[in-house]
């Protein structure tokens, strides 16, 4: 019955792909450029053709002669250049960071940048040194450098960036830069797995490159909540990977070569920047009626995981996430019917690992575990572990390594799959670098959230309902997947801000405060580890509280945890898990303690902040200790947070706090003034 609608459960198969899957907020896209790192695509620094770099002494940190002549450029056709008006210029400018050049010079250049990212790297030492002798030296150009670690591809780098602080606040201007030349040109020396090891090795390097001893500055995390703002003000700007540049209000995203660089600046001196951006962002001579097919993409083969007949008329390959609800879904629901179509001998199918750090912190134990067991015992015993692993997921909800240590260890061996073998690799780590390694080749795939697949090439997202499986595969088999794929002819405008009133949908079980049928509505989308939400929470909504209170304005709140703040997520499932005991008092009750607390819980390494979140919530007296921490350890609200999270993408929701008031948008943490003009707008229009 369902070949005769193949075609309608392929055409809603991209709204599917928006609302089944675990991941950031980012929903998977094509990048725009092979050289920037958004979550999207990303390389292993080690994996890179460059040269080794050398350290060279600051002031004069950078020398052109490191600029390896023979490394291939990107096309400067590839060049992202957009013209990103949500944060006025002014906001841009201003800076309590350092830079390199005349303060005063005509042109300024703000990188956003991570010290892990292999892109960020290329542009130190291949282009930087050639901008520093044409433009900074010279006095033509004011060149500044933000922090953008992005936690899901990095998940320590964030210290490197408090690190490199510590250097600059102790021995002044040229030791933070001699740190952050130190962090690019040695970047295998930082690939660390542990908090405590990297303190460590960041102190021990400091030492051998005449750098101050910052391990007192490191542990009290001097830093932490300047680095996290540079995050926020770069999300909030528009950028979503590294390194990411502005000039003026526009934007170059990618390691480009020196070329597009130089010419962007010369005209910006010369007043014809908007020129240049908008003959560089003019869409391909294509005929609009006619939209290219997709182009399928090549997987490595796993044959180690694969279920059926590799010489199958269709190839699937599925990366997932032991710990995600909705991979849960697809392997429970889904997969046995596609089983079915596996032992009939029309589809192979081969298993992937791609845990999300930033969501599910100790799942690639589980992926370890699974390999470990395949190498001992074979496929068939794999998929055993992998069943395993989603029918007893409650099992496997653990705080710490060692207690998922100890859940595997028992979980396998009740189903017979734990001997001494099994246990000697997983101890040792012996599939690590292959979990590593499948999680770096998915996002140079363009993935960011599980589960996703590929059939025959072609990426399809989300836990799809069978029927959209048995589709596609047909379709494989016929010849016809491409086409059925094909995008529309029109594309829409990426990541537009809402400039006409929007409807936001609400689905009742918002936490809210205020009246009902109050004439105005704010409906707030925000990150409880966003420090303009905080600002947003001090200042502002103390003076929105007046009109909640006299039945004017309607208030209710949506997660938006932005995917480089990860400790961020489980604070807003701990907000509903207050709301499950207290009402919306209760919800409100565990806002205000998460905002009012945001440094302590915010500065807790990943794993370690679930406990400290438990101590703060227990300030609260309506709380049940042992009902919260089986509701947040259950992850009882990991799908209403992403709910939100898929509502706020789909309205064009770039960074927090954002705002719509009557459905009309206010972007960022805006003075009160801003929102009372607004409400007395809305007020009079009606």
């Amino acid at each position: 019955m369902f070949l005769r609608y193949r075609g309608v459960y392929l055409g809603i198969l991209l709204t599917l792909m928006v609302i089944t899957a675990c991941g950031p907020a980012d929903s998977p896209s094509n990048p725009s450029t092979e050289d920037s790192t958004p979550t999207a695509q990303v390389l292993d620094a080690a994996s890179e053709s460059d040269p080794e770099p050398t350290l060279q002494p600051l002031p004069t940190a950078i020398s052109a002669e490191t600029v390896d002549e023979a490394a291939p450029e990107p096309a400067v056709d590839d060049v992202v250049l957009v013209d990103d008006t949500t944060e006025p210029v002014a906001v841009q400018q201003e800076s309590e960071g350092y830079f390199l050049g005349a303060a005063n010079a005509a042109v300024t250049i703000i990188e956003y940048s991570d010290f892990q990212c292999p892109f960020c790297q290329r542009h130190t030492i291949q282009t930087m040194p050639l901008i520093k002798e044409k433009f900074i030296d010279t006095g033509r150009l004011r060149y500044e450098f933000r922090d953008f670690p992005i936690a899901s591809l990095h998940p320590l780098a964030y210290r490197l960036h408090e690190a490199a602080y510590c250097a600059g606040d102790s021995a002044g201007e040229s030791a933070y830069w001699l740190a952050h030349e130190l962090f690019f040109s040695q970047p295998d020396q930082f690939k660390i797995n542990s908090l405590a090891e990297m303190d460590t090795v960041i102190v021990s390097k400091f030492a051998t490159v005449g750098l101050p001893d910052v391990s007192a500055c490191l542990l009290d995390n001097r830093f932490a909540e300047k680095v996290q703002e540079n995050v926020a003000r770069g999300s909030a700007a528009g950028v979503t990977g590294t390194p990411a540049f502005f000039i003026g209000e526009y934007q170059i995203s990618g390691a480009q070569p020196y070329a597009v660089f130089a010419d962007a600046i010369v005209a910006a001196e010369e007043g014809r920047l908007a020129e240049l951006i908008d003959r560089a962002t003019q869409p391909p001579a294509v005929p609009a009626q006619v939209a290219a097919l997709p182009t399928p993409t090549k997987v490595e083969p796993r044959p180690a995981t694969g279920l059926g007949d590799p010489e199958a008329a269709v190839t699937i390959v599925e990366f997932s996430d032991y710990q995600c609800p909705f991979c849960k879904r697809h392997a429970l629901e889904t997969m046995p019917q596609i089983k079915q179509l596996i032992d009939e001998g029309r589809v192979y199918y081969e298993f992937k690992d791609f845990p999300i750090p930033s969501l599910h912190p100790l799942a690639h134990l589980l992926h370890e575990a699974a390999l470990c067991v395949q190498d001992s015992a074979g496929t068939d015993a794999f998929w055993s572990a992998h069943n395993l692993f989603f029918e007893r997921s409650d099992l496997f909800q653990q705080d710490s390594a060692a207690a998922m240590d100890s859940a595997i260890a028992t979980g396998l061996a009740e189903v017979n799959l734990w001997d001494a073998d099994i246990e000697s690799c997983y101890a040792n780590r012996d599939f690590a670098d292959e979990v590593n390694a499948n999680g770096a080749e998915g996002r140079r795939l363009g993935l960011s959230g599980t589960p996703s697949f590929f059939i025959d090439g072609y990426l399809l997202v989300g836990a799809l309902p069978f029927e959209t499986f048995a589709a596609a595969i047909q379709l494989a088999e016929e010849g016809g997947l491409a086409e059925a794929l094909r995008p529309q002819a029109q594309p829409e405008p990426q990541n537009p801000t809402p400039t006409e009133p929007q409807e936001v949908s609400l689905n009742g079980d918002e936490p809210e405060k205020g009246a009902v049928d109050a004439p105005v509505t704010i409906i707030e989308f925000s990150s409880y580890q966003c420090p303009f939400c905080k600002r947003h929470f001090d200042q502002t909504m103390p003076l929105i509280q007046p009109y909640i209170a006299n039945g004017t304005v309607r208030y209710i709140f949506k997660d938006f945890p932005l995917p480089n703040q990860p400790q961020a997520f489980k604070v807003h499932e701990a907000a509903h898990c207050g709301r499950e005991q207290g009402g919306d008092d209760g919800y409100w009750a565990i806002h205000d303690i998460m905002f009012v607390n945001q440094s302590v819980w915010s500065r807790s390494p990943m794993g370690e902040h679930v406990d400290v979140i438990k101590e703060l919530v227990r300030t609260a007296d309506f709380v049940d200790g042992e009902a919260f921490d089986n509701c947040l350890d259950s992850d009882q609200f990991v799908d209403r947070v992403n709910r939100d999270l898929q509502e706020g993408t789909a309205l064009n929701v770039r960074g927090t706090p954002s705002f719509f008031l009557n459905g009309n948008f206010i972007s960022g943490a805006q003075p009160f003034e801003v929102f009372k003009q607004a409400i007395e707008l809305a007020l009079q229009s009606q």
